[in-house]
């Protein structure tokens, strides 16, 4: 059968060309100068591809080998978008898909060499060279369309409908061919006419924007997440997940600033902290400060303020509490952490605790100056105790001292 030569004006295919070369380039500037993800090579290559689909037929053999080689491209452009979205889109492309994807242009691949081996005695290759490739289209854009992350990404279900609407661009052509062939008529190839080569133009367009806009989305947020991460290095104690000494002021004096009543503070250390060092190691230690940061956090309320102070010194800020429910928040943490630490078969650990009363717009300072004095008090009177400041003329009056769980030896 004797073809006719394209039917796209050279004009618009080496204005293609060139426009899939100025994509490719743009992705590989951006990929050699900036941070770019998995996949993003990929999409430049596919823009390579691109362009070999647009140059090959303004040789004179475009209906020959060089449009063969037009039609692979083509199917290996959407399979580099595909496979770029797929890593992409996760932190290791799955390997069963991605081997389906290859093997699903393997397959169409070696169906479009057969067929265009075998056209002198196939007189429907006219229609199944070009509706091979276009249903590789399809199929990539359907993947692109049920992948999960299409659920969170506008781009990715943009990207689908761009794939399918170049497949789909290619139809008119494929069906006048068809009904040529079904009434006996002379029948050209079914070539993607003028406006399927625009819509692929167009679709090369949308690509190159959709990965430079989620290579940027992707960039804004991993720095979101990195300032998040600081954010939390500068306010969160690593060892016991608690607030820190800075960020644990500047809760506190916040509440405090905006309470109307009286609340309680209760400052405690682990007693004999030093020996248990010094006895068992400092991974005990370690282990012991994240029981009692642990086990505070679960005895108190979610409104309550806990960090750590520094060393093995907590602080618990309760807001409009009495120092009667504060004491007993202590008894209940003295428990939590002897029941916990003999089931992590730690040391007998106990707690000595200040407790004061935090009077409206008082400073953090002197409320903590008044905890430590009633804390050095109870270390005073043996250990394992809570003691009860109460603001004196010079110093802090104790009005009160209790046991808590066991003596320390």
């Amino acid at each position: 059968m004797q073809l006719l030569p394209a039917l796209h004006p050279p004009t618009l295919l080496a204005v293609a060309a060139l426009v899939m070369l100025a994509c490719a380039a743009v992705l590989a500037g951006v990929g050699l100068t900036q941070k770019v993800y998995r996949g993003f090579w990929f999409w430049t290559a596919a823009q390579v591809a691109g362009c070999v689909v647009a140059a090959l037929p303004l040789w004179s053999d475009a209906w020959g080998p060089a449009r063969l080689a037009s039609d692979l491209a083509l199917m290996l452009w959407s399979l580099l978008i595909l496979e770029g979205m797929r890593r992409f889109s996760a932190r290791r492309a799955p390997r069963l898909a991605s081997a389906i994807d290859r093997g699903v242009f393997l397959l169409a691949g070696t169906a479009l060499a057969a067929t265009y081996v075998a056209r002198d005695v196939l007189a429907w290759w006219v229609v199944a060279f070009p509706a091979l490739s276009a249903l590789t289209l399809l199929y990539a854009a359907t993947v692109l369309w049920t992948l999960p992350e299409q659920r969170r990404s506008g781009s990715l279900a943009l990207l689908s409908v761009v794939m399918a609407a170049v497949a789909l661009a290619r139809a008119p052509r494929i069906v006048e061919t068809a009904l040529a062939l079904h009434a006996g008529q002379p029948a050209l190839l079914a070539d993607p006419g003028p406006a399927g080569m625009l819509t692929f133009l167009l679709a090369a367009i949308v690509v190159l924007c959709l990965c430079l806009v989620m290579t940027h989305v992707r960039t804004e947020h991993e720095l979101r997440d990195s300032h998040q991460r600081l954010r939390l290095l500068a306010n969160i104690d690593m060892l016991t997940s608690m607030p820190n000494r800075r960020h644990l002021q500047e809760l506190a004096e916040e509440l405090l600033s905006s309470s109307s009543e009286p609340s309680a503070l209760m400052l405690f250390d682990i007693d004999h902290f030093k020996q248990i060092n010094d006895r068992f190691g400092h991974a005990v230690g370690d282990a012991a400060l994240r029981l009692v940061a642990r086990e505070s956090r679960e005895a108190l309320r979610a409104q309550d303020v806990l960090g750590r102070l520094g060393g093995d010194e907590f602080v618990a800020l309760l807001p409009a509490t009495a120092v009667e429910r504060a004491l007993r928040g202590a008894e209940r943490i003295t428990q939590r952490i002897l029941t916990a630490a003999q089931a992590e078969k730690l040391p007998p650990l106990t707690i000595s605790v200040g407790v004061v009363t935090a009077q409206p717009n008082e400073s953090l300072t002197a409320v903590l100056a008044r905890a430590d004095s009633a804390l050095y008090e109870a270390k005073r009177q043996g250990r394992g105790r809570a003691v009860l400041a109460e603001v004196g003329y010079d110093t802090p009056i104790f009005t009160e001292s209790r046991t808590l769980g066991l003596t320390p030896e």
